[in-house]
């Protein structure tokens, strides 16, 4: 009997876990340590936004999509990780979705940076017209 006993209690505190664990309080050792970094102390960096100070030389709208990654620019037929044409939008309004028709409405020296969305969440606000994407240019005049 003694033996199923301490069975029974050794099993129970075999099971059971801290108190911090239950509640999702933080335990005594949660402070920072040096190597943590905070998101705001970290770099901007968006691999999926060109800026004309990154492009100084830039010629048309294709040396900025040039530079963006999964964004094909064969002529001015234009694709973003293998899908239709993109939606373009200069200065939030949207104009078509021709490279062609684009860099017609807009001088390359006039370009403060060209955003591209491409994740689900960035796409939602433009409904089904962003379902291949979307290159959104920002003039330096028009912020």
């Amino acid at each position: 009997m003694k033996i199923f006993l301490w069975a029974i209690v050794l099993a129970l505190t075999a099971c059971s876990s801290p108190r911090g664990a239950q509640n999702g309080t933080p335990s005594a050792r949660s402070d920072r340590d040096s190597t943590s970094t905070d998101i705001s102390e970290k770099a901007e960096y968006n691999p999926d936004k060109v800026s004309s100070r990154e492009v100084p030389q830039a010629l048309n709208l294709r040396d900025y999509l040039a530079r963006v990654p999964g964004v094909m620019v064969d002529g001015y037929n234009v694709s973003i990780r293998g899908g239709g044409p993109p939606l373009f939008v200069i200065d939030s309004v949207q104009a078509g979705r021709s490279l062609a028709q684009a860099e017609s409405l807009v001088s390359v020296h006039d370009i403060d940076y060209v955003e591209v969305l491409k994740s689900p969440t960035d796409l939602a606000m433009y409904g089904r017209l962003g379902g291949n994407g979307v290159i959104r240019i920002f003039t330096k005049k028009g912020e």
